[in-house]
């Protein structure tokens, strides 16, 4: 339910910078709305950028408001971690990525019934 859209451009002999955004607001009726950007930089090991094994490090940070039936989940996040990969080549604009990685994520969330009148007493 959420779109993004993600560029990678080569920034020397092996290196690569990423970013990714996302967001919605109001899906398919939902009562949600939410924005991720997410940059990062990979290291490739074969000598040509997004070409076979790489390693990482991205980041998060994203804002969100979600009701879902009566609980309402109101925030924003932000993360860092490390990531690695493979890059299969399938033609000379395309290609399929297998990834993985880990990370540490903060976040900072209210939580409470939609009906609870919360921002009145804080």
């Amino acid at each position: 339910m959420t779109p993004n859209v993600g560029c990678e451009i080569v920034v020397g002999q092996r290196g690569s910078l990423d970013l990714s955004l996302s967001g919605h607001y109001r899906p398919y009726g939902v009562d949600s709305k939410m924005f991720l950007v997410q940059p990062g930089y990979r290291y490739w090991f074969s000598g040509r950028p997004m070409t076979r094994e790489f390693v990482g490090v991205t980041m998060m940070a994203a804002d969100y408001d979600v009701t879902m039936k009566h609980q309402v989940y109101e925030g924003y996040a932000a993360s860092c971690g490390l990531v690695g990969g493979y890059a299969f080549s399938l033609a000379r604009n395309w290609r399929l990525e297998l990834c993985g990685g880990f990370a540490v994520l903060y976040f900072n969330q209210k939580q409470y019934y939609r009906d609870d009148n919360y921002d009145d007493y804080f």
